[in-house]
């Protein structure tokens, strides 16, 4: 795809994402709470269209290239790998098993019984 074409799609995404409250920059730091926590629909609408954009260009080999001679990770909206996964889970499992030898348990933070 040609780089003015793939400036374009940036710059665009980029303005969307300003649009909502934040940058393309920010990219590897948006959760599924980005786009609705404290967002009118409209701005999560155009979150999420600046996200699939990020995410498409970065997912070309010329928009990879582009992408990091901007400064951008065209990295940081790929799903995470098999390894991070598992570690992931390891310490989610972790912090319960913590939680449960503390004596806490799960539900006293929550106030459940």
């Amino acid at each position: 795809m040609p780089e003015a074409i793939l400036l374009q799609l940036l710059e665009k995404a980029e303005r969307w994402a300003g649009a909502a409250g934040t940058s393309l920059k920010r990219r590897a730091h948006w959760s599924p709470s980005s786009f609705v926590v404290s967002r009118r629909p409209e701005e999560r609408a155009l979150l999420a269209a600046a996200a699939e954009v990020y995410d498409l260009v970065g997912a070309t080999p010329e928009g990879c290239v582009l992408m990091a001679e901007l400064g951008l990770d065209p990295e940081a909206g790929a799903m995470p790998t098999h390894e991070q996964l598992q570690k992931r889970h390891a310490e989610h499992v972790a912090r319960i098993d913590a939680a449960a030898v503390g004596g806490a348990g799960l539900c006293a933070a929550g106030g459940a019984a």
